[in-house]
């Protein structure tokens, strides 16, 4: 099928927010910018997560519900599901030993991270997308058969216990599965409403005749759930920049959370969607390049942090650590742009 061009770009753009996000302390610690400043930024960007989980859900729906209908649920799961879920077991793996040279902690319990006994230090979004991944195609066939009242309520229930329980029975002294299902670590059942919200948002667009003027209602339904979010967490706390740059809200996902991130999510792809002819060709081009190797290009940017160790060794300051940072940039973006010629290539000849 022809690839939506303003999905591809709203993938790449989670990608480079979720790199920016680990990034962005690097201004503070060397004084580039004030505390105040990095939170309200830091608050900010914690769109990252929620926005990658949304963009999952748009566009496993847009690509998966056709063929799911055409080849079965069974046969979808085993041409399609186990290969990918691999791929994400593999990329999950790759980042814990790539972290193991940043954090030599990390190398004393590497078998048990490895072996998700104990959470790594980053990268543990894959785990989340790994059993996403898995429910995803069950989520497809409910959406297309339940009425959308009854999805609605559905995924309301799921988020709302998963909330209680995780308020109110789990902790981070609690066993791990619990932290993962219902607290922390990205907590499972509270933030797979985002990706069943986006296989919603992704059904009524692929039906919607009028689709400039859906997603410009996409866009006033973000500015009303961001102010609804931003004005319910008024209410918990005196600094809410604060806050959400600690991710105070977020373990587990408080509906002022997420109600002011999903806003933020409907804003930014409404605008990336509405936009995206005017933006430069090369702009538009490195996002679509990333959005089509998300995986890929979530796992290599954890190479970047290479830049500290290596300026070090040569006793270099930060012109020395920006210059490797740039250069490590450059040849992983060459590289991503070599993969995905080669898998654009593969599927020519699956073709002909």
């Amino acid at each position: 099928m022809n690839r939506i061009i303003w999905l591809d770009a709203s993938r790449g753009l989670a990608i480079i927010l979720l790199v920016v996000m680990h990034y962005v302390g690097a201004l503070e610690s060397r004084s580039f910018i004030s505390k105040d400043t990095l939170d309200v930024l830091y608050g900010l960007l914690r769109i990252a997560t929620p926005f990658f989980m949304f963009t999952f859900g748009l566009a496993f729906y847009i690509t998966a519900s056709k063929k799911i209908e055409r080849i079965g649920l069974a046969n979808y799961y085993i041409n399609n599901v186990i290969k990918r879920m691999f791929y994400i077991f593999l990329g999950r793996e790759i980042i814990v030993l790539i972290l193991s040279f940043q954090y030599p902690e990390m190398v004393e319990n590497l078998w048990s991270i490895l072996l998700f006994q104990e959470f790594s230090k980053g990268g543990e979004i894959l785990i989340f997308y790994f059993f996403a991944f898995l429910i995803a195609p069950l989520n497809v066939v409910f959406l297309q058969k339940a009425k959308a009242y009854t999805y609605i309520t559905f995924w309301l229930i799921v988020y709302a216990t998963a909330f209680y329980i995780g308020s109110n029975y789990v902790d981070r002294d609690s066993n791990n599965v619990l932290r993962f299902l219902f607290y922390d670590i990205y907590a499972f059942f509270p933030f797979l409403i985002v990706v069943a919200t986006a296989m919603l948002v992704a059904k009524f667009f692929v039906a919607s005749q009028h689709r400039k003027r859906f997603l410009s209602v996409g866009l006033t339904l973000g500015i009303i759930f961001c102010a609804g979010g931003f004005l319910l967490l008024h209410t918990l706390t005196n600094d809410i920049w604060l806050a959400l740059a600690d991710a105070e809200f977020k373990m587990p996902p408080h509906p002022g959370y997420m109600f002011f991130y999903l806003g933020e999510v409907f804003i930014v792809i409404s605008v990336v969607a509405l936009t995206i002819k005017n933006l430069p060709t090369f702009i538009n081009n490195i996002f679509s390049l990333l959005g089509r190797n998300t995986l890929v290009s979530y796992v290599t940017h954890y190479l970047f942090f290479a830049a500290v160790p290596l300026a070090a060794l040569l006793g270099g300051g930060p012109l020395y650590e920006a210059l490797f940072f740039i250069t490590i940039i450059t040849l992983t973006f060459l590289g991503i742009r070599k993969w995905d010629a080669h898998k654009t290539m593969k599927k020519t000849d699956i073709k002909v």
